[in-house]
């Protein structure tokens, strides 16, 4: 893999990012997004927690952390095309579209005034406003990713346990504890294997067909806020979610768990990790409202994205064939820019 090779998301600015690459000395790149729109829901307060692409591009999904509410708008232009109602009464913490782009499934939480901790998942079908089904769990839910296939849906919670759930009926396939609250979960391209990230500042990974622990990451000194497998089912970038203790993104190869590199240039917890150029660079956003691309294998930082007045991302997600991104803030506003 050429790791120096510009992608298209970054074509129309070849000249500087080129500079930015190939010299050593040089810092990353600074540019400022390209916002194709950027909206604030009324009657919903908080930040967005979670945001996806469908997978053809045309739809982007976003949450709120104090509402029921997903909202589903046209990806291009902004437009509204539907809202979808989760079973929670309070608010959504990971959401996502099956590979297939027909199905939806969206975590969430419910924190009542005595302090009772409620989450689940919801399991939503094309033409339905409401869940076809739902898997209720008695902790806080805090991610959830499909499987590759499509016919599984993974959930990790407060309670340290990982659950495999059936979209279709919300029966509950294969439950694994990791031994701390999990912040983060994430399926292999292959499906074979599963990670979980937690507290703890541990990464499991897990065999999907039978549960077993294959082996565990000491990945961060703190929370892992979020994981993600590389295209080439050999990589695993993680990222650190706690500011003052380990906000950093490393690289391991996950089938024999050596460490590969460390990304040191998050400052606040990262938020959002995303591969661009067929895997060949890494987007990451953190609280501190930065959004950074770096080389995967160097690493080298070759831009950073200004999103102006300095909006805290609370969520992103990227969309290779349109060359777009999505980012929530926590002071509410949802953004897909593009460059």
């Amino acid at each position: 893999m050429d790791h120096h090779k510009l992608p298209s998301l970054f074509s129309g600015l070849c000249a500087g990012l080129c500079a930015a690459i190939l010299s050593t000395t040089a810092g990353a790149a600074q540019y400022s997004a390209q916002v194709d729109w950027s909206i604030q829901d009324q009657g919903v307060v908080g930040s967005v927690s979670t945001v996806a692409f469908s997978p053809n591009g045309r739809f982007v999904a976003y949450g709120y952390e104090f509402s029921r509410e997903i909202f589903v708008r046209n990806a291009a232009t902004g437009s509204l095309i539907t809202t979808l109602s989760g079973s929670s009464g309070m608010g959504m913490t990971s959401l996502g579209f099956s590979p297939s782009g027909t199905d939806l499934a969206a975590a969430y939480n419910i924190l009542g005034w005595s302090g009772v901790v409620v989450g689940g998942a919801d399991f939503f079908q094309a033409g339905s406003t409401s869940p076809v089904n739902s898997a209720p769990t008695t902790e806080f839910v805090t991610s959830l990713t499909w499987s590759p296939s499509g016919t599984q849906v993974l959930t990790g919670s407060e309670d340290g346990i990982a659950t495999l759930s059936d979209p279709v009926s919300g029966a509950v396939l294969l439950s694994v504890t990791h031994g701390s609250p999990i912040q983060s979960v994430a399926f292999s391209p292959d499906g074979l294997t599963f990670a979980t990230g937690a507290n703890d500042g541990v990464v499991n990974l897990w065999e999907t067909s039978t549960g077993l622990l294959v082996r565990s990451l000491g990945a961060h000194l703190g929370s892992v806020s979020e994981l993600e497998f590389h295209p080439d089912n050999i990589h695993l970038a993680t990222g650190g979610g706690e500011a003052l203790v380990d906000s950093s993104i490393k690289i391991w190869d996950y089938h024999t768990g050596a460490f590969v590199n460390d990304h040191s240039i998050q400052q606040e917890g990262v938020t959002g990790l995303e591969w661009v150029a067929g895997g060949s660079l890494l987007m990451s956003s953190d609280l501190s409202g930065i959004i950074r691309v770096s080389e995967v294998f160097t690493p080298v930082e070759v831009a950073t994205i200004d999103l102006g007045r300095g909006p805290r991302v609370s969520s992103l997600d990227y969309h290779a064939s349109s060359q777009r991104y999505a980012y929530g803030s926590s002071s509410g506003w949802m953004t897909v820019a593009h460059h």
